[in-house]
């Protein structure tokens, strides 16, 4: 079933979020670093931007199909 498909999908996502602001707030203080850091904290927060879009795209994916004709 798509819905359920999609859920999962959602799922896994929300745990790859979890994952990374986890990491980001471990690896990445409010402390000035390295240019060298900061770039690596990009990557991190474009990986975080990704799952968030994944996120939002399979919720309102599901929100279409639960939607009654």
């Amino acid at each position: 079933h798509l819905a359920d498909e999609l859920a999962a999908v959602a799922e896994r996502h929300r745990q790859k979020l979890a994952a990374y602001l986890e990491i980001e707030a471990r690896d990445f203080p409010n402390e000035p670093i390295s240019p060298e850091r900061r770039l690596q904290h990009l990557v991190m927060k474009a990986g975080i931007a990704f799952e968030r879009h994944r996120i939002a795209f399979c919720d309102e994916a599901l929100a279409i199909l639960k939607t009654p004709l």
